[in-house]
């Protein structure tokens, strides 16, 4: 059973390999790849694994012409339910205006309960 709840989401970074970004030539894209491994999920310093680690993931595809999706996974843990990972997608667009960087985007958080 799959239920979906808004979340917010954060790591506490323990150790996580170098970001790996992989050019596709002549498509314009940009392909970023960082996986972590956490030794507590935090977000706002409440932990979402329960202080235990956690395992994740994230994806990012970017086109030269700075529009953007992206995925994040997490393995979670909340007292009182049964559930077990977190999946983000995002969206959104990307530049820079007289030296200023924008990003207007959105995330959408869900909890896959089992």
């Amino acid at each position: 059973m799959r239920n979906h709840h808004v979340l917010c989401g954060l790591a506490l970074l323990g150790t996580a390999a170098p970001a790996q970004a992989f050019e596709l030539e002549g498509a314009g894209l940009t392909i970023g790849v960082t996986p972590t491994v956490s030794s507590d999920y935090l977000f706002r310093g409440i932990s979402q694994t329960r202080n235990r680690p956690a395992v994740q993931g994230t994806i990012d595809i970017q086109h030269t012409s700075g529009l953007y999706v992206g995925a994040f996974t997490s393995n979670v843990s909340f007292l009182g339910t049964n559930a077990r990972q977190e999946v983000d997608a995002l969206a959104g667009w990307r530049t820079t205006v007289a030296g200023v960087s924008l990003d207007v985007g959105g995330i959408a958080y869900t909890v896959s309960v089992h």
